[in-house]
């Protein structure tokens, strides 16, 4: 018997879809997308998986990893500890509570957490104690290391190409306006101070000054650790509650799709940010909230990121660096575990990785009732021979915010299939809501879904 009314494809990338036919498509009303991102087909792949490549053996977070000399793992302790074929526990530690920031000065690693200035190599930790103690943030220009975050307005920076020299006239200060420095970074040979609501850029003149600020950005941030240098650009998140991207001098707002979202989080000064290059994104966590942001730069586009333990949790990544061909990430639990991040691991660690999609489709322009006569998805099973892992999906649906009503699909665990699967009769209404929940192995799940609906009175 023919199926009556109706088929459009469901357009649930979660990108701009201009290039679609409205006539073919139906375009989501609202959607949200977790633990899955788009490809440039459109289709939903999983987020990467992790598993363990690296133990320090220390019971603590590993608060940051630097690429440089074979890679270290620095430890919310201070404890460092060198990754590669001969790692190794150093005995000297990182001084300071804060979250590190790291510079490379001349092939020499400097490394700064609120105590005092450390050199990182192979041979071990060492203290730069003509530098002073508390500087939070480090990074240099012209040769010359550059210190903040020791006090509230003031920084200071090292002689040309000695960072081990540093005098008690070479400082300055940013504007003493009640605003405090809540973040510095060098970005395009120019200094940029972050503070509670605007952005001090300052050059290197020359002279007896040696710096000057040359201009001021009207959007700072509460959140230092947001501020991440990636694709070219700086992002970071706002004092008034929005990402955004610096375009030339301009901040521009780029998550106006998931603001009501963002609105509901109440502390978010504790927010940090990791660049993921092998994926065109950046993901920005929230840990009182237990939330993560991913932001695709390359799509302009967001989504979240979780941990699923019973309930929506948070993603335990505390750290991330992309290094000789991998992208590493670091245990945010007090394991001193250091992982692979990549699509080749499909867990998290074992754990089953839970992908998420919710949309609202308007089923028919006009505005009328339309009876949803058959749902079709296809799925791709994946490029596994035999996982040791089962696959589910619950698909979720209801008419017009009405009731839930849902059915739960098991998968073959064996082979590369691409099977289809259709539900019949789902109901009448103006909007129908729906919700793809998958505990799956695999590196595809869904590529298409089409919906056939029947305006009521056609």
């Amino acid at each position: 018997m023919p199926i009556l009314g109706e088929t459009r494809n469901v357009a649930m990338g979660g990108a701009p879809f201009t290039d679609l036919d409205p006539a073919e498509n139906m375009f989501p009303l609202e959607t949200e997308i977790r633990n899955a991102r788009v490809t440039d087909a459109l289709h939903w792949r999983s987020r990467p998986g992790y598993s363990e490549t690296a133990d320090s053996g220390i019971d603590s977070r590993v608060t940051a990893l630097i690429p440089q000399h074979g890679g270290f793992a620095i430890h919310a302790s201070g404890h460092v500890y060198k990754l590669g074929p001969v790692a190794k526990l150093f005995d000297d530690k990182i001084t300071g509570t804060e979250r590190p920031s790291y510079a490379n000065h001349d092939d020499v690693v400097i490394v700064a957490a609120g105590g005092d200035l450390h050199t990182v190599s192979s041979d071990g930790v060492g203290t730069i104690a003509t530098a002073g103690y508390g500087i939070r943030w480090a990074d240099v220009l012209n040769s010359r290391v550059i210190a903040a975050g020791y006090h509230p307005t003031e920084f200071k920076w090292s002689g040309v190409g000695n960072h081990n020299s540093w005098t008690d006239i070479d400082f300055t200060n940013t504007e003493g306006d009640g605003q405090e420095i809540r973040h510095f970074r060098v970005f395009s040979q120019r200094l940029f101070f972050f503070k509670d609501s605007k952005i001090e850029v300052w050059d290197n003149t020359g002279g007896q000054t040696t710096f000057s600020r040359s201009f001021v950005i009207h959007r700072g941030t509460l959140a230092g650790h947001s501020v991440v240098e990636a694709n070219g650009g700086l992002f970071w998140f706002g004092d008034d509650g929005d990402f955004y991207l610096l375009n030339g001098t301009t901040p521009q707002p780029i998550s106006g799709a998931i603001r009501r979202r963002l609105d509901d989080m109440t502390q978010t000064m504790d927010c940090y940010g990791l660049d993921f290059p092998t994926e065109d994104c950046i993901r920005w966590f929230f840990p009182t909230h237990g939330r993560c942001f991913r932001f695709d730069y390359d799509k302009n586009h967001f989504s979240e990121d979780n941990a699923w333990i019973g309930d929506w949790d948070r993603m335990p990544i505390a750290s991330a660096m992309y290094h000789k061909g991998q992208m590493l990430v670091g245990d945010y639990h007090p394991t001193g575990k250091v992982y692979e991040w990549g699509q080749e691991h499909t867990s998290d660690a074992g754990t089953p990785i839970r992908m998420y999609r919710r949309a609202t489709v308007k089923l028919d322009e006009s505005g009328r009732a339309a009876r949803v006569n058959r749902v079709l998805l296809r799925l791709v099973r994946g490029e596994d021979a035999d996982s040791p892992l089962s696959s589910t999906m619950l698909f979720r649906w209801r008419m017009d915010r009405g009731t839930w009503r849902s059915r739960t699909f098991t998968l073959e665990r064996q082979g590369s299939t691409n099977p289809y699967v259709q539900m019949r009769n789902l109901g009448t209404g103006r909007e129908m809501e729906f919700e793809i929940i998958q505990h799956a192995p695999t590196k595809f799940i869904v590529s298409e879904m089409a919906v056939t609906a029947r305006t009521m009175g056609a």
